[in-house]
C-alpha cells in the first residue's frame, strides 16, 4: 500500500504542474496579448482608424471643428479626407483636419486600431479638383462653421473657386485649409 499512496501523491504532483504550467501560460498569453493591441493602438493613425471602421461599415457619428455632427456609415477613405453618408441623403466630404471626434455606435472589435493607409491614393484637394470638373452643386463649410451653397468650378493648389448665384456671376474664392466639410448637394 505504501507504494499505491506514493504513486497517487507523485502523480497529484505532476496534475498540479501541469495545471499551475496551464495557469502560468494563460497569463503569459492574456500579458502578450494586450502588450499587442497596446503597441497597435500607440502605432495607429486616424485615417486607419476610420478605414478599420468603413471595413466593418460601422455606423459613426464625426464631430467636427464646425461644431457639426455627421452620422452614417463612411464608404470612402482618403489620404486625408472620409466620407460619410447616412442612407439617402446626400454624401458628406469631410477633411481628416477638420475630424474632432469619431463615435462608433454599437459595439466595435478591439482589433479596430488603425494601423493601415487609407486604400484611396487620393487627396481631398484631389477630390475636390474632380468635383470641379463635373461642376458640382455643394454646400462647403468652412472651419469657422460659414456654409456657403453653389456650384465648384476650379480647385487650385490650394484655393476652391466656386459659383454662389444660380446665374454664376458671383465667385468666391476659398483657402483649401479653411475647408472643412464639402456636402455633395445633387448626389
Amino acid at each position: 500500500m505504501g507504494c499505491d499512496e506514493s504513486e497517487d501523491g507523485f502523480v497529484q504532483a505532476l496534475e498540479r504542474m501541469v495545471a499551475d504550467t496551464r495557469a502560468g501560460d494563460v497569463v503569459r498569453d492574456r500579458v502578450r496579448e494586450r502588450g499587442l493591441r497596446r503597441a497597435a493602438e500607440e502605432e495607429s493613425t486616424l485615417a486607419g482608424l476610420v478605414l478599420d471602421l468603413s471595413e466593418r461599415q460601422a455606423q459613426v457619428g464625426v464631430r467636427t471643428s464646425t461644431r457639426r455632427t455627421h452620422r452614417g456609415r463612411i464608404i470612402a477613405v482618403g489620404r486625408d479626407f472620409l466620407v460619410v453618408r447616412d442612407g439617402g441623403a446626400p454624401p458628406v466630404f469631410i477633411a481628416l483636419e477638420a475630424l474632432v471626434a469619431l463615435r462608433p455606435t454599437g459595439v466595435i472589435p478591439e482589433d479596430t486600431v488603425g494601423r493601415r493607409r487609407a486604400p484611396l491614393d487620393l487627396s481631398f484637394a484631389g477630390v475636390l479638383g474632380e468635383l470641379a470638373a463635373e461642376r458640382s452643386r455643394v454646400q462647403v463649410v468652412t472651419v469657422d462653421g460659414d456654409a456657403t451653397s453653389g456650384t465648384l468650378r476650379a480647385m487650385g493648389t490650394d484655393v476652391l473657386t466656386m459659383a454662389v448665384d444660380a446665374e454664376g456671376r458671383v465667385t468666391i474664392h476659398l483657402a483649401l485649409h479653411a475647408v472643412a466639410e464639402v456636402v455633395l448637394v445633387d448626389r
